[in-house]
């Protein structure tokens, strides 16, 4: 017993008990039996566009962190993340596996799921994701950690750490839309991981989004051999190509690696940087602390 009372004082210290009220929902279902390696992590919940509820899994310490990195993931973008902040799918997606990575990196990551009313076959696919609407979800859950929001009245802000947006595979596309569709500064840096370039049938690609009016800085990770059709590594050296003439402040990092478990397209294969994901947490995070911080 005296154990579990530890537990609660380490998670009031750590989350502000002005954090813990409406839209926050406490979870501890994450904890292990060492408290001090696993991160904190709670449920933010907003209203989407059309009125349903969007969840967000926040993890790490809020006042120790140095950014705050908003994760995209790719698919359908349904994670099913529950009141209790268990993601119920595509936990095998790059991002949402390797959050804790971030965390011990010195960042707090804010997972986003799908909205309550697009938790179907089809999720955010098709051109949800490079429409305004997606970009005011996403928009509205950036407004929430600032504060910001007038939903949020009273509600203090998470912290005043700059906003990094990360997505990968089709994640990229809802990335790359906020980061230009965003009119505060408060984004300063935008990365893309196994990057979707051309559009195809089951959505819209990078391609179809302006990045050469992006304002903040870029940059690419891709895995040399990521066999997945739709994320060839030949699109986005030409893409970083053009943005580089477009003056845009871009870098792309090639990593390789041949582990696979399942499909060229699933997160556990090279498109999904399995067995290297500390390798490329750590550009990403070096990275960060040169351009963000």
């Amino acid at each position: 017993m005296p154990e579990r009372k530890n537990r609660k004082t380490i998670l009031s210290t750590t989350l502000p008990r002005l954090l813990l009220g409406p839209g926050l929902l406490l979870v501890v279902s994450s904890w292990g039996p060492d408290v001090q390696a696993q991160p904190d992590e709670v449920v933010l919940q907003v209203r989407s566009t059309s009125g349903a509820k969007l969840r967000t899994l926040i993890s790490g310490d809020p006042q120790r962190a140095k950014a705050n990195l908003l994760l995209l993931a790719g698919g359908n973008g349904v994670l099913k993340i529950s009141g209790k902040g268990q993601v119920k799918s595509k936990i095998n997606n790059f991002l949402v596996r390797s959050r804790s990575l971030f965390v011990k990196s010195g960042f707090l990551t804010a997972l986003v799921d799908a909205p309550m009313d697009r938790r179907t076959k089809t999720g955010i696919s098709g051109g949800f994701r490079i429409s305004k609407e997606h970009g005011q979800d996403l928009q509205k859950v950036i407004d929430r950690l600032r504060g910001t929001n007038p939903a949020s009245a009273n509600r203090p802000p998470i912290n005043d750490a700059p906003i990094v947006i990360v997505g990968t595979s089709r994640g990229t596309v809802s990335a790359a839309n906020i980061a230009l569709e965003t009119k505060t500064n408060e984004v300063r840096g935008l990365i893309l991981s196994a990057s979707l370039v051309a559009a195809d049938k089951s959505g819209a690609g990078l391609q179809n989004l302006r990045l050469e009016k992006l304002t903040v800085p870029l940059l690419f990770v891709h895995n040399r051999s990521d066999k997945c059709r739709v994320t060839p590594l030949g699109k986005v050296s030409r893409l970083v190509k053009k943005l580089e003439r477009a003056g845009v402040d871009v870098q792309l990092r090639i990593v390789d690696s041949v582990k696979k478990i399942s499909g060229d397209c699933t997160g556990r294969s090279p498109h999904g940087f399995l067995g290297i994901e500390a390798q490329v947490i750590a550009i990403i995070s070096t990275w960060i602390r040169k351009k963000v911080l």
